[in-house]
């Protein structure tokens, strides 16, 4: 089955994760890094983007061609792939490309030719759309792929959108702080108290998981300064903790273990917790807060992001999160695979983790909302919700 161009783009940028380096001839991978690290001329980084976006969807066109006005078998329309699909992919991935379509700057505006090394572009710097022009004449040549130059661009505008984040203000830092769901409510007290003494901090606040839920968490601990973990026997034993906190030493982030919760026995921590100076917080209070500043205050500040940047960790995803990514799917499946989904929901409803609970309750919800739930089915649900209302 074709993929969307969503869904090419959604591919390419975790592509563009796991592996910085896709485009090997060291020339085009020059080109490709002028036009993404020209902080004054944003245009060509979006109009490779969505050229590229074009062919891969289209590989019969000429990438050269972005105006249906040329006239020929060949042409596309590169501004409709612009604005219909890399605006709100730029939005969301924050990357730093124009905010509008390429195609309404005065050296994409009209055109109507098909675009070669030498034709006189009125932008500025000359050389940027000579070496963007220059690109697209290489993939329709043959040289390399329209989806690697597409992925290797998302690459490249990723390690520059998280090395020209504006600094925080003097004397604070950005803070990323890991955590156990189950260590939710002590951890929000934490946030709090760091809140209140001005700290800028992220920390997930999600319930659901998946893919864009962890592309996010990925994305704050490369622009955090320093990283929190909250140190439990929860987080200790949290799959996705154990992957933030590996993904952070990856990129030498400064990492400080916060205890909130008393740790029986520290020769079970790991060799960089262990050889870390560890903050006790198991009570919240303006001391242990302080006490926290002081251990911030002392850091060094972090490195810039290794270039090229680390694979990023996959996700981790519980049978919950796989059953919610189901559920987001068009098409549920067959009888059997939709009563696999609803049994598997079925479990949690009564699970004695009230978080699993409210999480497959939500998912039953959802589930009976599928435009695709088989009829018989339906039934069921209504009478596991009716259930649940008794039991609440």
């Amino acid at each position: 089955m074709e993929q969307s161009p969503t869904e090419i783009l959604r591919v390419a940028f975790e592509r563009a994760i796991a592996n910085p380096r896709v485009v090997a001839d060291d020339e085009a991978y020059a080109r490709i890094a002028s036009i993404c690290q020209t902080l004054s001329n944003r245009a060509c980084a979006r109009f490779i983007l969505a050229t590229t976006l074009a062919k891969t969807i289209l590989p019969n066109i000429d990438i050269r061609k972005p105006y249906t006005e040329i006239g020929d078998p060949d042409v596309y329309s590169g501004r409709t792939y612009d604005e219909a699909y890399i605006t709100s992919f730029v939005i969301q991935h924050r990357l730093p490309c124009n905010a509008t379509t390429a195609f309404l700057t005065p050296a994409f505006r009209n055109r109507n030719m098909t675009l070669t090394p030498d034709l006189s572009m009125v932008g500025r710097p000359e050389a940027l759309y000579r070496a963007t022009l220059q690109l697209l004449t290489d993939i329709e040549s043959g040289r390399m792929s329209a989806f690697d130059v597409l992925v290797q661009t998302i690459s490249l505008l990723l390690i520059v959108r998280d090395q020209n984040v504006p600094p925080p203000p003097s004397g604070r830092r950005r803070l990323f702080l890991s955590y156990a769901r189950h260590d939710r409510a002590r951890v929000t007290r934490l946030y709090d108290g760091l809140l209140e003494a001005k700290q800028i901090i992220w920390y997930d606040q999600h319930l659901l998981g998946g893919q864009k839920w962890w592309d996010e968490i990925c994305m704050e601990i490369r622009l955090c300064d320093v990283f929190l973990l909250a140190l439990s026997p929860k987080s200790l034993a949290s799959a996705a903790c154990r992957l933030e906190l590996e993904y952070a030493l990856c990129l030498h982030k400064p990492v400080v273990p916060v205890e909130i919760t008393r740790i029986a026995d520290y020769r079970t921590l790991n060799n960089v917790l262990r050889q870390t100076q560890i903050v006790g917080c198991s009570k919240i209070t303006q001391k242990s807060i302080d006490n926290l500043l002081r251990a911030l205050a002392s850091l060094q500040p972090s490195p810039p992001l290794p270039n090229p940047l680390p694979k990023q960790p996959d996700v981790p995803i519980s049978l919950l999160e796989k059953v919610s990514d189901a559920l987001d799917a068009t098409i549920l499946g067959t009888e059997d695979e939709q009563r696999l989904l609803l049994s598997r929901i079925e479990d949690y409803l009564q699970s004695s983790d009230k978080r699993d609970a409210r999480l497959a309750h939500k998912l039953l919800l959802k589930m009976q909302q599928h435009p695709d739930l088989l009829a018989r089915l339906l039934k069921k649900i209504d009478d596991l919700l009716q259930q649940r209302r008794k039991d609440l």
